[in-house]
Protein backbone atom coordinates (compact mmCIF):
# COMPACT_ATOMS: atom_id res chain seq x y z
CA UNK A 1 0.00 0.00 0.00
CA UNK A 2 3.02 2.42 0.97
CA UNK A 3 4.49 1.57 -2.21
CA UNK A 4 1.40 2.23 -4.35
CA UNK A 5 1.07 6.08 -2.35
CA UNK A 6 4.93 6.64 -3.06
CA UNK A 7 4.64 6.26 -7.32
CA UNK A 8 0.54 7.85 -7.17
CA UNK A 9 2.45 11.09 -5.99
CA UNK A 10 1.59 11.13 -2.10
CA UNK A 11 3.95 13.27 0.01
CA UNK A 12 3.82 11.60 3.06
CA UNK A 13 3.35 8.00 4.29
CA UNK A 14 2.85 6.55 7.83
CA UNK A 15 4.24 2.75 8.72
CA UNK A 16 2.67 1.94 11.84
CA UNK A 17 4.71 -1.73 12.60
CA UNK A 18 3.95 -1.13 16.71
CA UNK A 19 2.67 -4.30 16.86
CA UNK A 20 5.90 -5.99 15.72
CA UNK A 21 8.75 -7.05 17.36
CA UNK A 22 11.63 -4.07 17.58
CA UNK A 23 14.14 -5.43 14.70
CA UNK A 24 11.37 -6.23 12.46
CA UNK A 25 9.58 -2.84 13.06
CA UNK A 26 13.30 -1.35 12.53
CA UNK A 27 13.75 -3.23 9.12
CA UNK A 28 10.42 -2.70 7.52
CA UNK A 29 10.17 1.23 8.65
CA UNK A 30 14.34 1.34 7.08
CA UNK A 31 12.45 -0.26 3.84
CA UNK A 32 9.92 2.33 3.70
CA UNK A 33 12.28 5.01 4.68
CA UNK A 34 14.81 4.11 1.59
CA UNK A 35 11.27 3.64 -0.48
CA UNK A 36 10.10 7.19 0.15
CA UNK A 37 13.53 9.03 0.84
CA UNK A 38 14.23 8.27 -2.60
CA UNK A 39 11.17 10.44 -3.85
CA UNK A 40 11.70 13.45 -1.52
CA UNK A 41 8.65 11.69 0.55
CA UNK A 42 8.83 12.52 4.02
CA UNK A 43 7.71 9.01 6.55
CA UNK A 44 6.03 8.52 10.13
CA UNK A 45 6.06 5.47 11.73
CA UNK A 46 5.39 4.35 15.50
CA UNK A 47 7.33 3.42 18.66
CA UNK A 48 5.36 2.11 21.18
CA UNK A 49 1.95 1.24 20.81
CA UNK A 50 -1.02 3.38 21.09
CA UNK A 51 -4.25 1.55 22.46
CA UNK A 52 -7.83 1.18 21.16
CA UNK A 53 -11.24 2.24 23.50
CA UNK A 54 -12.53 -0.60 21.25
CA UNK A 55 -12.05 -3.82 23.45
CA UNK A 56 -13.21 -5.92 19.70
CA UNK A 57 -10.23 -4.80 18.24
CA UNK A 58 -6.90 -7.14 19.38
CA UNK A 59 -4.50 -4.83 19.97
CA UNK A 60 -1.55 -4.17 22.52
CA UNK A 61 -0.96 -1.24 23.66
CA UNK A 62 2.48 -0.40 24.88
CA UNK A 63 4.09 3.08 26.11
CA UNK A 64 7.17 4.43 23.85
CA UNK A 65 10.45 3.59 26.30
CA UNK A 66 12.83 6.96 25.42
CA UNK A 67 15.72 4.88 24.81
CA UNK A 68 13.98 2.29 22.64
CA UNK A 69 12.98 5.40 20.77
CA UNK A 70 16.29 6.69 20.26
CA UNK A 71 17.21 3.65 19.10
CA UNK A 72 14.64 3.72 16.55
CA UNK A 73 15.06 6.79 15.35
CA UNK A 74 18.76 5.93 14.49
CA UNK A 75 18.11 2.81 13.11
CA UNK A 76 14.95 4.18 10.48
CA UNK A 77 15.83 7.78 10.33
CA UNK A 78 12.14 8.95 9.82
CA UNK A 79 10.77 12.67 9.86
CA UNK A 80 8.15 12.00 12.46
CA UNK A 81 7.76 9.78 15.17
CA UNK A 82 4.44 8.59 17.05
CA UNK A 83 4.86 7.85 20.46
CA UNK A 84 2.72 6.15 23.33
CA UNK A 85 2.51 8.55 26.45
CA UNK A 86 -0.95 7.46 27.17
CA UNK A 87 -3.34 8.40 24.28
CA UNK A 88 -6.26 5.90 23.14
CA UNK A 89 -7.24 5.88 20.15
CA UNK A 90 -11.09 6.34 19.43
CA UNK A 91 -11.82 7.70 22.70
CA UNK A 92 -14.41 9.94 23.16
CA UNK A 93 -14.30 10.90 27.01
CA UNK A 94 -11.35 13.40 27.80
CA UNK A 95 -9.97 10.95 30.26
CA UNK A 96 -6.31 10.14 28.76
CA UNK A 97 -3.58 10.21 31.68
CA UNK A 98 -0.70 11.65 29.99
CA UNK A 99 2.90 10.76 31.05
CA UNK A 100 4.51 14.43 30.02
CA UNK A 101 7.52 13.36 31.71
CA UNK A 102 7.93 10.85 29.44
CA UNK A 103 7.16 12.68 26.36
CA UNK A 104 10.02 15.40 27.58
CA UNK A 105 12.74 12.31 28.01
CA UNK A 106 12.14 11.07 24.04
CA UNK A 107 11.67 14.35 22.95
CA UNK A 108 15.03 15.52 24.25
CA UNK A 109 16.68 12.09 22.75
CA UNK A 110 14.55 12.10 19.36
CA UNK A 111 14.89 15.28 17.74
CA UNK A 112 12.11 15.06 15.18
CA UNK A 113 8.59 15.91 15.43
CA UNK A 114 7.22 13.32 17.92
CA UNK A 115 3.13 12.62 16.90
CA UNK A 116 0.48 12.31 19.41
CA UNK A 117 -2.08 9.76 17.74
CA UNK A 118 -5.27 9.53 19.77
CA UNK A 119 -5.50 13.62 21.45
CA UNK A 120 -9.28 13.28 20.84
CA UNK A 121 -9.06 12.26 24.61
CA UNK A 122 -6.77 14.80 25.78
CA UNK A 123 -8.11 16.91 28.09
CA UNK A 124 -8.16 20.54 26.75
CA UNK A 125 -6.27 22.07 28.98
CA UNK A 126 -3.39 19.71 28.12
CA UNK A 127 -3.27 20.01 24.49
CA UNK A 128 -0.95 22.86 24.84
CA UNK A 129 1.13 21.42 27.34
CA UNK A 130 1.83 18.07 24.60
CA UNK A 131 3.57 20.73 22.07
CA UNK A 132 5.36 22.30 25.05
CA UNK A 133 6.57 18.90 26.00
CA UNK A 134 7.36 17.72 22.58
CA UNK A 135 4.94 17.06 20.44
CA UNK A 136 4.65 18.50 17.01
CA UNK A 137 1.64 16.56 15.33
CA UNK A 138 -1.43 15.94 17.08
CA UNK A 139 -4.10 14.05 15.87
CA UNK A 140 -7.38 14.64 16.69
CA UNK A 141 -9.67 12.70 13.99
CA UNK A 142 -12.29 11.26 15.97
CA UNK A 143 -13.08 14.61 17.78
CA UNK A 144 -13.71 15.81 13.90
CA UNK A 145 -15.75 12.99 13.02
CA UNK A 146 -17.95 13.36 16.59
CA UNK A 147 -18.49 17.02 15.16
CA UNK A 148 -19.78 16.22 12.06
CA UNK A 149 -21.80 12.97 13.70
CA UNK A 150 -23.56 15.01 16.26
CA UNK A 151 -24.43 17.77 13.55
CA UNK A 152 -25.46 15.14 10.98
CA UNK A 153 -27.74 13.42 13.50
CA UNK A 154 -29.35 17.07 14.65
CA UNK A 155 -29.81 18.15 11.12
CA UNK A 156 -31.81 14.49 10.37
CA UNK A 157 -33.88 14.99 13.67
CA UNK A 158 -34.41 18.87 13.19
CA UNK A 159 -34.98 18.07 9.45
CA UNK A 160 -36.62 14.76 9.12
CA UNK A 161 -37.99 15.28 4.99
CA UNK A 162 -34.52 16.68 4.30
CA UNK A 163 -32.77 14.14 1.81
CA UNK A 164 -29.78 16.15 -0.46
CA UNK A 165 -26.30 14.89 1.31
CA UNK A 166 -25.29 18.40 -0.14
CA UNK A 167 -28.21 20.21 2.18
CA UNK A 168 -27.11 17.85 4.92
CA UNK A 169 -23.24 18.28 4.97
CA UNK A 170 -23.05 21.64 4.42
CA UNK A 171 -23.79 22.54 8.93
CA UNK A 172 -21.62 19.29 9.24
CA UNK A 173 -18.48 20.76 7.57
CA UNK A 174 -19.04 24.34 9.57
CA UNK A 175 -19.10 21.96 12.69
CA UNK A 176 -15.66 20.61 12.14
CA UNK A 177 -14.62 23.34 10.93
CA UNK A 178 -15.26 25.31 14.34
CA UNK A 179 -14.33 22.18 15.97
CA UNK A 180 -10.62 22.22 14.16
CA UNK A 181 -10.35 25.62 15.18
CA UNK A 182 -10.92 25.45 18.67
CA UNK A 183 -8.23 22.65 18.92
CA UNK A 184 -6.06 24.49 17.07
CA UNK A 185 -6.22 27.51 19.46
CA UNK A 186 -6.20 25.11 22.40
CA UNK A 187 -2.78 23.72 20.99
Amino acid sequence: VIERAIRSGYTSVMFDGSQLPFDENVERTRHVVEMAHAMDISVEAEIGAVGYSDPSLVFKPRYTEPEEAEAFYRAAPVDALAVAVGTVHRMVAQEAALQFQRLKAIHTLVKVPLVIHGATGVPDQDLGKLVRCGAGKINLGTTLRLAFGRELRRQILDNPEEYDRIKLFGPCMEAVEEKAAQKLRLI
